[in-house]
């Protein structure tokens, strides 16, 4: 899964998987969707989702992540949704995310 570097909609949602996230999952910018709720994925946010500005949507609720949410995501002109709920994040939303 880390060469997908087109990929406009991942939608790996209400499963049993496990294991990190791709890292390089929007490296060209271009994934709208992202859903990966309800499984077991563990570790931090995939670096690139900071950069990726194309992104609409976003769910990574019921999941294992651990992260600093300040310096996982960036800022999304496009996102009109994103959950986080029941995960291991912390940190505090960044004023950035209301532009």
């Amino acid at each position: 899964m880390n060469s997908l570097t087109n990929l406009k909609s991942l939608q790996l949602d209400h499963n049993n998987f496990t294991g990190h996230l791709p890292h390089n999952i929007c490296v060209k910018g271009k994934l709208t969707n992202l859903f990966v709720s309800n499984n077991h994925f563990t570790g931090p946010v995939p670096k690139s989702l900071k950069n990726c500005t194309s992104l609409r949507r976003a769910r990574f609720q019921q999941n294992n992540l651990t992260d600093n949410i300040a310096n996982s995501f960036g800022v999304y002109p496009n996102l009109d949704y994103m959950e986080l709920r029941d995960n291991n994040l912390h940190g505090h939303i960044s004023p950035k995310w209301g532009k």
